[in-house]
């Protein structure tokens, strides 16, 4: 090749007179020298017709408008988008400049071709710099479903492909939106379940409320690997539709209206998603909101600050993590949550789970949930009424113990509340660590097939003084339920004794009160109806002789037991019970 000296910009490059052959130039930039828009360049002299028409990155018209002959780009399977004429300086527009190299992108496949079976395209890379994004007009390829960025996946001529589009960190590498249109999305990536890859940039809007937009949309896709990125202010920061093997690492979704989404329109339910060590802070509304999902998985993520903005809570926020468990996937896995942290969250619940028509099991395992205020400087509430709490709205009874019920496994959590000698957070027998709920809103036990063990409660009971540090006030579950197997595990136990004036229930589990009813006679309630008749084991205690014990009536919430000494007489005791 013959070697032109190198230029200081393309437009320089398209001013070189009567290129010849395998001409080559180094451009030092798009604009300027160093602007990160230059490259190699060689003079294709029979490059001609549809396919060398100009694009502004990798293909361009000499001056004068020569009809055969192009200049060329060297390249790799990186596409940078300062190629296509992006200046990433916050200010000016680079909407048509990105999307010029997207389409770019997404049309093509690396040279040469990769292996069988290894579909993919160019990769999109977005080097430092703040890239204004204007809202999307007539025009546009995205214009029709409101996305100022399309990245199109369906429609390549090669098919369905695989692409990565990166940066240079969250804090380098920003796009920026500060329009007022609350349909408009800045990134939209859609494609007949092609694999995506998605890392190390941000997108952030302007720090206000309202909010707008939402900054990343995904359809219809598979194989999604997110990594290392910051979605800031908008009103939904990530949504998916009917996609299902995702992955969500390090993502920081943070002061949106809603953080993630996750549904099916007509595709694919979210399914196979896992959220590992992602902060998902301070969302007006709620942290995530998930539609007839299953296969969820969040490990060590971070729920803090929903519903509350500069000290102000939101008396319409939800909750951190929201769910609804549809009848389409009746008895697959559904929620799972591991070693995560909900702190000062308010709304209805850290997790709510709403099963609709649907059985299925769900685990929550290893978290911590702390409650730090009680109201906000307006009065609103500052903090979730529960942490845990799943509903079994729309669910038929089940017609035998462990039949057509939600499995729920709650163990190894910590449920908090800050109170420093009473100037915190302030504890209530109506605000529960874990609510369950049947589907006509009652406390309800029957739709639940409830393992909980290993829990620890910590100040969430109101105490006499609210200066002392009680580490066993616990709610309506206590931290000792034994777990033996589906049709033997416990439900309720307790010790019956005397403690003046009365009989009562001392280290019971879902016990709601003991009624010595006449000599010899008890009636103990449960807290939660079982949704059967009671299985009751009982051990008297009496010091003055052999006492039997008889069950005498039962129900799906009580049982009473009569006491009789050898001779008959009917005689007080303390005793053992254990419910299955």
């Amino acid at each position: 090749m013959a070697t032109v000296n190198s230029v200081d910009n393309i437009a320089a490059m398209l001013a070189i007179s009567s290129p010849t052959a395998n001409d080559t130039v180094e451009v030092l930039g798009y604009y300027a020298p160093n602007d990160g828009g230059g490259g190699t360049f060689y003079w294709d002299s029979a490059a001609t017709g549809t396919a060398y028409a100009n694009n502004g990155g990798t293909i361009f018209d000499p001056s004068g408008g020569v009809s055969v002959g192009r200049w060329l780009r060297v390249y790799d399977s990186n596409i940078n988008v300062r190629w296509f004429g992006a200046i990433g300086d916050g200010t000016t527009d680079d909407k048509a400049k990105i999307q010029k190299a997207i389409d770019f992108a997404t049309e093509h496949i690396p040279a040469p071709t990769p292996l069988p079976g290894v579909n993919r395209n160019l990769n999109l890379y977005f080097p430092k710099g703040i890239y204004y994004i204007s809202d999307p007009v007539s025009g546009d390829p995205g214009y029709s479903i409101g996305a100022s960025l399309l990245v199109d996946l369906t429609t390549t001529t090669a098919g369905p492909r695989r692409i990565i589009i990166y940066g240079d960190g969250p804090d380098e590498s920003a796009m920026y939106y500060d329009g007022t249109t609350i349909n408009t999305t800045v990134l939209n990536i859609s494609g007949s379940y092609a694999e995506v890859f998605v890392k190390d940039f941000s997108i952030r809007s302007v720090d206000r409320v309202p909010m707008y937009g939402t900054a990343i949309k995904m359809d219809y896709l598979f194989g999604v690997s997110m990594s290392n990125l910051t979605l800031f202010r908008f009103n939904t920061g990530l949504e998916v539709s009917n996609t299902n093997t995702a992955t969500f690492d390090r993502l920081k979704i943070a002061w949106n209206g809603v953080g993630f989404r996750g549904l099916s329109a007509g595709g694919s339910l979210p399914n196979l998603f896992q959220f590992n060590s992602c902060i998902i802070n301070s969302n007006w509304e709620k942290a995530v909101e998930l539609f007839t999902f299953h296969n969820v998985f969040f490990n060590s993520c971070n729920f803090e600050g929903t519903g509350m903005n500069s000290g102000i809570a939101n008396p319409l926020a939800e909750g951190g993590i929201i769910a609804t468990y549809g009848a389409t996937v009746g008895g697959a896995s559904g929620l799972n949550v591991l070693n995560c942290y909900f702190e000062a969250n308010a709304g209805e619940a850290d997790i709510k789970i709403i099963n609709v028509a649907a059985f299925g099991t769900h685990t929550i395992t290893g978290n911590t949930f702390n409650r730090v205020s009680l109201y906000d400087e307006n009065n609103n509430q500052a903090f979730t009424t529960n942490n845990i709490l799943i509903t079994g709205d729309g669910q038929s009874p089940p017609s035998i113990l462990g039949g057509s019920k939600t499995k729920v496994v709650i163990q190894g959590n910590g449920f908090l509340a800050y109170n420093p000698l009473g100037t915190g957070y302030v504890p209530s027998s109506s605000r529960k660590a874990i609510e369950l709920l049947d589907s006509s809103g009652l406390n309800d036990y029957w739709q639940f097939d409830l393992v909980e063990e290993g829990n620890q409660y910590t100040y969430l009971q109101p105490l006499p003084n609210p200066e002392i540090y009680d580490e066993d006030s616990s709610p309506a579950f206590d931290s000792k339920t034994p777990q033996i197997s589906e049709f033997t595990r416990v439900k309720a136990f307790g010790t019956v004794a005397y403690i003046n004036p009365s009989w009562t229930v001392v280290n019971g589990y879902n016990i709601a009160s003991c009624t010595n009813l006449s000599l010899g006679l008890f009636r103990v309630e449960l807290a939660n109806d079982l949704g059967r008749d009671v299985i009751v084991n009982i051990t008297p205690h009496n010091t003055n002789g052999v006492v039997i014990a008889n069950i005498t009536a039962q129900s799906t919430s009580f049982f009473v037991v009569s006491f009789n000494t050898l001779s008959g007489a009917f005689d007080d005791t303390f005793f053992n019970f254990t419910v299955f």
